[in-house]
């Protein structure tokens, strides 16, 4: 049985390589993710995920939003591979809950050569 009660997540987040977004691409990755990120709740969402994964609860009481809408924004940022389930608590009534985390570390979205290094101008979550 995982955790009896939430606690801090076990998460690892150090094995895992970034994700680079090139807004040049033309497969609809550039797309997608800004559809994404349009909204201010999902951003806020991820940010505060890069700082600590959490389950939906604690995440709505992080950005101020209802589970409702939490939820579904966590299901679009899944959609889109930006996080995922990374572990499982339990709440004290023996609720099994989803703890969510960044799928990558870090998010770069980036303009310009097609080349293997980042330079500006970016934006980097995490």
């Amino acid at each position: 049985m995982n955790q009896l009660l939430p606690s801090p997540s076990t998460v690892d987040a150090s094995d895992r390589e970034g994700r680079v977004v090139r807004l040049e691409d033309a497969d609809g990755d550039a797309d997608e993710t800004f559809q994404v990120l349009a909204s201010s709740t999902a951003r806020s969402i991820l940010v505060s995920l890069y700082e600590d994964p959490a389950p939906a609860s604690v995440v709505a009481d992080r950005v101020d939003s209802s589970i409702q809408n939490v939820r579904y924004h966590l299901d679009r940022l899944r959609a889109n591979d930006l996080v995922e389930v990374a572990d499982t608590w339990y709440s004290s009534k023996g609720v099994e809950m989803d703890v969510y985390a960044p799928t990558n570390e870090p998010l770069i979205i980036t303009a310009g050569d097609d080349d293997e290094r980042v330079s500006p101008p970016t934006l980097q979550l995490g």
